[in-house]
């Protein structure tokens, strides 16, 4: 096993763990698997409390917003048990942990910038700043060819479905 866009290894729970889930939840989803090194394998004497696993969800929802609360797991790895977190693609983005936005690029997390921010929360309602009406215009100014292109071009990629 090796860390990559969907896969990530934590030795132990920390703050970075919880940016991850904020970084997976805005791209494609993910796992993390706690009591792993760096190589993918378990870590021996990784030891998962009575509590941890409540302590940590409850300390992932107090520190992302919109709050997100993932499904845990506790699998074996040769011979280890080791906490496993699923985090799906959140539909409605972006996703913060602590005030900062993350997206998840091959095997790490990278700090949104403001325009990525904008245009992520514009994608995950599917709208954009050409829905918004400008004032002083009029119908019947809009070429009906050109909307007929725009309409076969973007049922064409496939993105959504527009009929005309």
């Amino acid at each position: 096993m090796i860390e990559n866009e969907e896969l990530e290894f934590k030795s132990y729970f920390n703050d970075s763990v919880v940016e991850s889930i904020s970084a997976f939840a805005n791209t494609n989803g993910g796992r993390i698997l706690i009591g792993v090194d760096d190589n993918g394998k378990s870590i021996k004497n990784f030891i998962i409390g009575k509590e941890s696993v409540q302590n940590w969800l409850n300390e992932i929802k107090n520190k992302t917003q919109p709050s997100i609360i993932p499904d845990v797991n506790i699998i074996n790895i040769k011979g280890n048990d080791v906490v496993e977190i699923i985090i799906p693609e959140f539909p409605i983005k972006p996703i913060a942990f602590r005030g900062r936005y993350y997206k998840r690029i091959k095997n790490s997390n990278h700090l949104l910038s403001v325009i990525e921010i904008a245009n992520l929360s514009l994608q995950s309602l599917q709208v954009s700043w050409d829905s918004y009406v400008k004032q002083g215009f009029h119908i019947d100014l809009l070429d009906n060819g050109k909307i007929d292109r725009f309409i076969r071009r973007v049922n064409e990629n496939g993105r959504f479905d527009v009929s005309n």
